[in-house]
């Protein structure tokens, strides 16, 4: 592949790529992220990193770099939150394309080049198109959790409506577009309830754009390393299921709203299915988490989600895999092969909550060995533990 130049016009740059780094309180990442950006065999990109209100030497490091590379700038701003930073450097955004990186991800070498390559081949006479590429995702120690590679070749509005994971941070979307679209602080509540605060950006985002009748062109390869980062998230757990509600409530209406239907299928019974979806997804995460208050807290997520939340099978190993993957796998102590193994008891009693409940049958013994030797065959260091298995399946 051809490696692309800075290009100046009039001795001011036009950048061809934008990439807008928000930037809080990580200075021992955000150094890593910038140089990540400046290994690129693409060069003709600017980098905009708004500092949001840092505590720590994050923008010191920022400006470090900046000093050492002019493609590179920092902006300051008072802490008003990711949405906020990320439309102040979307504001700035020169580049006809632009892409949201944030401090503590990094790109692969080559993922701008194969990015704006996709995006240049999938343009046609039909409008601008975006692009999209594979992604890791690393623990905060550098632990690859699951590499997640699309295989369609294209993504549209109807794949989104679909609940299709795709990280912000693996694509490319033309800047005019991006700008019309922004990004929202707050959500209109499902049901005409009120303001929900957006705690899922990235997916609202995308779905906006969608129904713009954007598309984005496969690059076919893995771009960026995203990093989950650990911790419980206790408490957070139903704002994010609110907040995924009240996104994908407002994005399938205004599909109906389109006239859409028929070239989408933005159909109750599909947004029933996706909301379905998260909520086993969060429940199961906050559930082995197991501490003292887990398992009531996961209960109340799937009791709030109307109508009953029943699953089947191929649901329910698909969320207890993710959950381990992305709730445990990226916290410290479940990286260290001298600390036992803690989630398979915890997912025994969480699907035992969950029979009595009624939302899973008495088969869920079944499923639960299914998905610890799955799981184990992944991680051949993890034994599934003696006493994991449901009560039912004991009894048998």
């Amino acid at each position: 592949m051809e490696c692309l130049r800075p290009l100046h016009r009039g001795g001011a740059r036009t950048p061809r790529v934008s990439v807008v780094m928000p930037l809080y309180n990580l200075e021992a990442t955000v150094a890593a992220a910038l140089g990540s950006l400046q290994g690129q065999t693409f060069e003709d990109w600017e980098a905009i990193v708004v500092d949001d209100g840092s505590t720590d030497a994050g923008p010191s490091e920022a400006a470090a770099a900046a000093r050492r590379d002019s493609r590179v700038r920092l902006v300051q701003q008072a802490n008003a939150g990711v949405c906020a930073a990320r439309a102040h450097g979307l504001s700035l955004a020169g580049g006809d394309l632009v892409m949201f990186l944030d401090a503590d991800d990094e790109l692969l070498p080559e993922g701008l080049e194969r990015l704006v390559a996709a995006a240049d081949a999938g343009a046609s006479g039909d409008g601008p198109c975006g692009a999209f590429g594979g992604f890791a995702l690393v623990s905060e120690r550098g632990a690859v959790l699951d590499r997640v590679r699309p295989q369609r070749a294209r993504l549209g509005l109807d794949c989104l409506l679909g609940s299709v994971f795709v990280a912000v941070h693996s694509v490319v979307t033309p800047t005019a577009l991006a700008r019309r679209v922004g990004f929202r602080a707050q959500l209109p509540g499902a049901d005409g309830a009120g303001p929900v605060p957006n705690r899922v950006e990235d997916t609202d985002y995308l779905l906006r754009l969608g129904l713009c009748g954007l598309g984005w062109a496969n690059a076919g390869a893995e771009v960026c390393r995203y990093v989950v980062r650990s911790g419980s998230r206790s408490g957070a757990w139903g704002q994010m299921l609110a907040a995924t509600r009240a996104c994908y409530t407002d994005a399938y209406a205004q599909a109906e709203r389109a006239g859409l239907r028929g070239r989408v299928d933005a159909s109750a019974d599909r947004l029933g299915l996706v909301l379905t979806k998260a909520a086993w997804g969060y429940a199961t995460r906050r559930a082995i988490l197991a501490d003292s208050v887990a398992l009531d807290e996961a209960a109340a997520l799937l009791a709030g989600v109307r109508p009953e939340p029943r699953v089947d099978e191929q649901l329910l190993v698909h969320m207890g895999r993710r959950a381990v993957n992305l709730a445990l796998r990226s916290a410290a102590r479940f990286e260290s092969p001298a600390r036992p193994p803690q989630w398979a008891g915890a997912l025994a009693a969480w699907w035992e909550r969950c029979v009595g409940m009624g939302l899973i049958g008495r088969d869920t013994a079944r499923l639960a060995q299914r998905l610890l030797t799955d799981l184990c065959a992944h991680v051949p260091s993890v034994a599934v533990p003696a006493g994991a298995a449901l009560r039912s399946e004991r009894a048998a």
